[in-house]
């Protein structure tokens, strides 16, 4: 399969004193990839080029833009303290409330309690077709702990944790530092070039 070049565009770059090209290659299956190089070298310097995708009508779609290097860092840098909380959470959770989370379950008498007391009877992923799907490719127990992760935590402590405070007050600080990471990447899109 062959990608041949279908255009070459020339575009002002963010400083005006240069410019930038969009290359468009196309393949046998009409298939398009877009390449973007920075020719000015001054702002080569100053900004990369972020890839970001976005869904539109359900179908995803990408778009570039060139961004100011200190900008992408500074989301980097908020995106490992997310990713740091949410660690922190999920063990001072799984400290805690894992063997519970596995006793919990034990007293259901067949798989299909099981999978009541996972989802509420039936409100909350997974249907009951794809978690014997699931559970029969792995023992249930093995199946509860993958369920045991950052997303599951709320139905988690309600389960299980009660009134955990210390929990509950990193929760917000995670939902928080979200906040922070969805503003960066708003304001990074925002002052984007393209």
């Amino acid at each position: 399969m062959n990608w041949e070049l279908s255009s070459a565009t020339e575009h002002r770059c963010p400083c005006g004193q240069g410019g930038y090209t969009v290359r468009i290659f196309v393949d046998d299956w009409k298939r398009a990839e877009e390449q973007w190089e920075m020719n000015c070298p001054k702002c080569k310097r100053k900004y990369l080029l972020h890839s970001h995708t976005d869904a539109k009508s359900g179908m995803p779609l990408q778009s570039n833009r060139w961004v100011k290097r200190e900008t992408l860092s500074r989301v980097f840098r908020v995106e490992a303290q997310v990713a740091k909380a949410r660690m922190n959470v999920v063990n001072l959770a799984t400290s805690r409330y894992e063997t519970k989370w596995l006793a919990y379950f034990k007293e259901a008498k067949s798989k299909k309690a099981a999978w009541q007391r996972l989802t509420d009877g039936g409100r909350r992923f997974p249907s009951l077709a794809a978690f014997y799907c699931h559970t029969a490719k792995m023992d249930l127990e093995a199946y509860l702990l993958e369920q045991f992760n950052f997303d599951n935590l709320p139905i988690i402590v309600e389960k299980v944790g009660g009134g955990d405070r210390e929990l509950k007050k990193q929760l917000g600080e995670v939902k928080e530092l979200d906040l922070k990471l969805q503003i960066s990447k708003t304001q990074l899109l925002k002052d984007g070039f393209h």
